[in-house]
């Protein structure tokens, strides 16, 4: 009897060790008939690692890995060569997703499913997928038509072309198929949106997006985002009619890139420091009919390593009303940077580095035409402006101050440059300004020249569309509520006290010197207690029109004129608005008596 029991146990555990044989010789009977299906793990598995499969003969083209969960990470950084779908084992529980040192894909039509990968998936090939991974992506150059989908990242990057040196754009302008990507918004960058526009139009990105890009496509707009990828903050290619605007930037290899675009408009925002660390603050590499505006680097850290604004190959693109500061003078770049890009307009932007020099140009000039640069303010830099290889640049109504050296060009010099407008030049912080104008135009009378700049035509104070003049009177309480001002906004330089300003009570009189390189405006606004309506205007001696606006206490006059020197007067029929109004605030009060008591029997037959 115990025999049998004996005979009848043996039996079973053969049975069932056939059985278990059976089975794994299944599975692998399997792999191989379904003819590139392979598994990567712990046993029972073909290989031990991915990278093992990868390199091995028997994988081919078109196979299947399969990689199951471990505890222990895959500590491997894998190198795919060969078209595969790598992805996690079926069988696995759901959300058991293997853990990968990295990716690197140099094969195309690579699918990537299923992973966690701690150092990112670097895309260097195209038509690859990229599914269903807690994974940062970089997509390199020359790699197009990926698609991503359901990928959670912490970082996601598509690679620029720009040389870390000159700063120029490597890729040409048919050269924009490397940003041909298919990326949904199930894509998130630390738990952001990715809106990854391709072929779009009349669209607004939300502003919940964490990368945005704008790519072949037209009228769009992308304001009051905050992105977070480290690439690059918005990027926009192949397009047209974009706006950005509010855009708050992070830590960006370019806060804005734009490439191969038109009628792009950048505007209103700030980066500033420590918050803020920029390769390039806004790049544009063939852009033209742009512009760029109302943007502030207040980089106080100094933490820039190349231009805060940059065009290479642009055309007809203006950058106005931007500034850019540091205070250690750290831009390792000119803060803005021309590289072969023609006509473009250079104006109002402010340049200062008010810490230690350190060997840059304010503003940059490469292999570039025919740019106007004109009411810039740069401040303490080694070399104000440079211009190397670069011709028929106008340059007018710029203030150079405190600069080591104002301007630096390569040979040949000066071809074709003009450092003033024929009527106008800039203000030279270095100029030798004693007994220069005698006429009160507020233009030296002798030339501005170093080895490299002559300007005919220096002005005497700082240039700025705006000015204020003073009414003093003789006797004055020492509070400037006493004095009272007339104001001034105008693209002509202006004439300066006494000579070429002045203010004749007993006429009713204002008399001014205008000086103007091409047409010219004149917006002067004048104390109702000045002057008062009805005016006549003559430029020259000549009759001149104007438009009018005024409310209780000023007259605002608009006027318009040609090119030239001209002498204005402007003549009142009545003087005051309001009787006894004396400081022309509006009202008749103490201030009044004062002014009157203080100024008692100085007035008559006197010009203030």
């Amino acid at each position: 009897m115990l025999r049998k029991a004996i005979v009848a146990i043996m039996m079973i555990l053969l049975i069932a060790g056939i059985s278990v044989l059976a089975f794994e010789m299944k599975e692998r009977t399997i792999s191989r008939a379904s003819s590139n299906v392979w598994y990567v793990g712990p046993p029972p598995s073909d290989f031990s690692t991915i990278q093992e499969a990868v390199y091995n003969e028997s994988v081919v083209n078109g196979d299947t890995l399969e990689v199951k969960w471990t505890i222990t990470p895959y500590n491997e950084s894998v190198y795919v060569n060969k078209t595969l779908t790598i992805k996690h084992y079926s069988y696995d529980h759901l959300g058991d997703f293997p853990t990968v040192s990295g990716f690197l894909i140099n094969a195309s039509n690579v699918e990537i499913n299923g992973f966690i990968v701690l150092s990112g998936i670097d895309l260097y090939s195209s038509n690859n997928r990229i599914l269903n991974n807690t994974a940062s992506v970089y997509i390199r150059k020359q790699s197009c038509n990926n698609t991503l989908s359901q990928n959670i990242m912490h970082d996601f990057e598509i690679e620029s072309a720009i040389h870390p040196e000159t700063y120029y754009i490597s890729a040409r302008a048919n050269d924009t198929y490397h940003f041909v990507q298919y990326i949904d918004t199930s894509n998130t960058i630390n738990g952001r949106p990715i809106y990854y526009l391709l072929n779009q139009s009349d669209r607004t990105i939300p502003t919940d997006a964490g990368f945005a890009a704008i790519v072949d496509s037209r009228n769009i707009n992308a304001t009051n985002l905050s992105p977070e990828s480290s690439s690059q903050g918005v990027l926009v290619v192949d397009s047209t009619n974009v706006t950005i605007a509010n855009v708050s930037l992070k830590r960006h290899s370019d806060g804005i890139f734009v490439l191969n675009s038109s009628k792009i408009t950048v505007r209103d925002f700030r980066c500033q420091a420590p918050t803020t660390y920029l390769d390039r603050g806004v790049f544009f590499g063939y852009v033209s009919d742009s512009q760029l505006k109302n943007v502030i680097f207040d980089l106080d850290t100094g933490n820039s390593s190349f231009p805060e604004i940059c065009l290479s190959y642009c055309q007809n693109n203006t950058i106005e009303h931007n500034t850019l500061f540091s205070t250690i003078g750290n831009f390792l770049g000119p803060p803005i940077y021309l590289g072969n890009s023609d006509n473009n307009v250079i104006r109002d932007n402010i340049i200062e580095n008010s810490g230690s020099v350190d060997g840059v140009s304010g503003i940059g000039l490469i292999d570039s035409v025919g740019n106007t640069l004109t009411g810039n303010s740069i401040d303490r830099t080694t070399f104000a402006l440079g211009i190397q290889w670069s011709n028929n640049s106008l340059v007018f109504h710029n203030n150079f101050l405190r600069n080591e050296h104002q301007v630096f060009m390569t040979y040949p010099v000066g071809v074709n440059d003009s450092f003033d407008n024929g009527f106008e030049g800039n203000y030279w912080s270095d100029y030798d300004f004693a007994g220069q104008d005698p006429d009160g135009d507020g233009i030296g009378n002798a030339p501005y020249s170093t080895d490299y700049v002559t300007d005919r035509y220096p002005l005497m104070v700082p240039w700025s569309e705006n000015r204020t003049y003073e009414r003093p009177m003789e006797k004055r309480p020492s509070d400037s509520k006493w004095v009272q001002k007339l104001y001034t906004l105008s693209n002509s330089t202006l004439g300066l006290p006494p000579a070429g300003f002045a203010f004749n009570r007993t006429l009713g009189q204002i008399t001014m010197k205008v000086t103007c390189g091409y047409s010219g405006f004149l917006n002067i606004t004048i104390p109702r207690s000045w002057i008062d309506s009805q005016f006549r205007i003559t430029m020259d001696q000549a009759q001149i029109s104007y438009a009018i606006t005024q409310n209780s206490n000023y007259s605002t006059l608009c006027i318009t004129y040609g090119v030239g020197k001209h002498t204005l007067k402007i003549s009142g029929e009545e003087l005051g608005s309001i009787k006894g109004d004396l400081n022309g605030d509006g009202s008749v009060d103490i201030y009044d008596a004062i002014i009157l008591a203080a100024n008692f029997d100085t007035w008559e037959n006197k010009e203030l």
